[in-house]
């Protein structure tokens, strides 16, 4: 059975109408629903990016809100016992001192990093992603061992670290992505003397 629904739209110095056809069947699981009267034209392309970027907006806020945890590393629960598990822990901090194979002496330095272990168990196909950044991979990642994405800057200044870690093994998703930051910003003493 099909429908015919005529449409009008009158303005100020004209009147238009349109045909919207609608079609129905007796096996129809649902309500029939009609396109919009401007759902084609120059302005549909400019809707769908509106409504593509509230949507990836909206999802982006979501995880964020998800997975964001302060500078220190948040407590999350304990897998059951025995249960395999990828723990992804991190952060972003600051230390003065030498240090060890970097060109700087007596200075601040930044850390960032992320560093996944393998709990419980051994993941194939491991990947720690920093988001905007490096990634890394193992085949074979066994219980104990590491994967870990770290950089050590000259100075202490605001920054953050991002990311994520998957692989083939369905486990607590929960402890798979995390934000870490810092705020701290100190001068160095070799940069204040000249």
């Amino acid at each position: 059975m099909t429908e015919n629904t005529t449409a009008s739209n009158t303005t100020a110095s004209n009147t238009t109408a349109s045909n919207t056809t609608a079609s129905t069947t007796e096996a129809a699981a649902g309500p029939t629903l009609t396109p919009l009267p401007d759902s084609s034209g120059p302005g549909r392309s400019r809707r769908w990016a509106r409504v593509a970027g509230a949507a990836v907006t909206a999802i982006g806020l979501g995880a964020g809100a998800f997975v964001g945890v302060g500078p220190a590393q948040a407590d999350t629960p304990a897998p059951a016992a025995g249960a395999p598990n990828l723990h992804l822990e991190g952060g972003v901090f600051c230390t003065f001192g030498i240090q060890p194979g970097k060109p700087w002496g007596e200075s601040w330095s930044m850390t960032r990093y992320m560093k996944v272990t393998a709990q419980n168990g051994t993941f194939r196909n491991v990947t720690l992603q920093e988001l905007g950044g490096q990634n890394q991979f193992k085949k074979d990642l066994k219980a104990g061992e590491s994967l870990e994405i770290k950089t050590v800057w000259f100075g202490c200044f605001p920054s953050s670290i991002s990311g994520y870690t998957i692989s083939d093994y369905g486990e607590n998703l929960l402890d798979n992505a995390g934000f870490w930051w810092n705020v701290r910003q100190i001068q160095n003493p070799r940069l204040l003397n000249g």
